[in-house]
């Protein structure tokens, strides 16, 4: 199998070529040298008279050789082990640190191929499925920031880091809300608030989405049953991911925030996207059934987007049917978009679910859905997700507020 490297790669090898090279040119240039100086001692010693001990030249050797591996450790750290030996040649010294030397540098280059391999994977595993990605050196810096991302939220929830906005939902026709959805936000110490969009996708990835999601459930419910008991008897609507649907634990934490909150169970909208639905239709619909059994209300989110079909939309026990904004932005200048918003509202309407806008934020908006007979909506034209007394303030608030705007908002 080829392999390919990158410039910076190949030059590292030169380079390691180059060294190991001028790592045995050094060794012979001690050795010579050592032999230089050896030669010159016995000549003096024999010129003087002085007899040539057959020991000193030996000590002599060691000498030289010591020398020899002071210079190798020296230039290869602490990564290398040189042995001690007078017998041992200087090339050989220094051949094993060429050696060395090369050695390191394949099992880095081997380790930092298999390192960007891996960083190409994961983006080409976030951008979806059946696609491939080449590895660029930006790419690094930001696996480094997705796992810096994903050790503090590890750590997230036990120091309370998350907290739930709420945005506000209408009835289209008599424009009142009838309650609000549930929006997890991250107040990070350091980043300061972090939008779902940058670390949902880490919480399914990594399984963290199913005890923050249990988290979610209950501070919701708690949320909605203070509500009700201000006089505000509001539906709480709370998206589920596609981690928490694969298993019955789901239908257990619903229970649980339910019985400790005291919110009765009709006041609960449990949203879940088209997608998710349709990845094994047998088992969503099993699961399904048994959180409808709990007199839950389910909703189909971002309708319009998925791949489900009538029949398959006659299958489960959904309530209502959150439209994509994708349909309802532009439709003034859209008679194809019109169409489409109206054949999902007749869908609805024959399906007996309740047809729900999603993203509403222009009056234009407001009244082609009206006319289209839209059960209700959301969107910045009402309010934007608000924190709980900001919510609390626009439930009291809306009444009167209706009652001067012109057109009856």
């Amino acid at each position: 199998m080829a392999t390919l490297i990158s410039a910076t790669e190949h030059d590292q090898i030169d380079d390691a070529i180059t060294s190991s090279l001028e790592l045995r040119r050094l060794g012979e240039a001690v050795r010579a040298r050592s032999s230089e100086i050896l030669a010159e001692t016995v000549i003096q010693t024999s010129e003087s008279g002085q007899r040539v001990d057959e020991h000193v030249q030996k000590s002599f050797e060691r000498i030289c050789t010591s020398s020899t591996v002071a210079v190798a450790r020296w230039i290869a750290g602490d990564g290398l082990e040189v042995t001690l030996d007078a017998s041992r040649e200087t090339s050989t010294i220094f051949g094993e640190l060429a050696a060395h030397r090369a050695a390191s540098l394949h099992e880095v280059t081997r380790r930092s191929m298999l390192r960007d391999a891996d960083i190409a994977m994961y983006r080409a595993k976030r951008d979806g499925r059946n696609r491939y990605a080449v590895f660029e050196s930006g790419m690094q810096k930001t696996v480094q920031d997705r796992m810096e991302l994903e050790m503090d939220l590890r750590e997230a929830l036990a120091n309370n880091e998350f907290v739930l906005a709420y945005q506000p939902t209408l009835d289209l026709n008599e424009m009142r809300p009838t309650g609000v959805e549930a929006l997890i936000r991250w107040q990070h110490p350091t980043r300061g608030l972090v939008q779902p969009d940058a670390f949902v996708p880490i919480l399914e990835e990594t399984g963290l989405i199913t005890p923050i999601g249990r988290w979610v459930l209950k501070e919701a419910c708690n949320q909605a049953a203070e509500w009700h008991i201000s006089g505000h008897p509001i539906t709480m609507a709370v998206n589920v991911s596609g981690r928490q649907l694969d298993s019955d634990q789901l239908v257990d934490d619903i229970q649980d925030a339910l019985a400790e909150s005291g919110l009765q169970a009709a006041a609960l909208t449990i949203e879940i996207t088209e997608t998710t639905l349709m990845r094994d239709i047998e088992e969503t619909v099993e699961r399904l059934t048994k959180i409808k059994d709990l007199g839950v209300r389910i909703a189909i989110d971002d309708f319009g987007t998925g791949y489900s079909s009538l029949a398959h939309l006659q299958r489960f026990p959904v309530d209502a049917l959150k439209i994509d904004r994708s349909f309802i932005a532009g439709l003034e200048h859209n008679k194809e978009g019109e169409t489409l918003l109206r054949t999902l509202v007749q869908l609805g309407k024959a399906l007996s679910i309740e047809t729900f806008a999603e993203g509403i934020e222009q009056d234009h908006e407001l009244s082609l859905l009206q006319a289209e007979d839209c059960d209700s909506g959301q969107g910045f034209l009402f309010a934007r997700p608000l924190d709980p007394a900001a919510a609390e303030q626009f439930l009291k608030s809306w009444p009167q507020r209706e009652a001067h705007e012109p057109g009856g908002r």
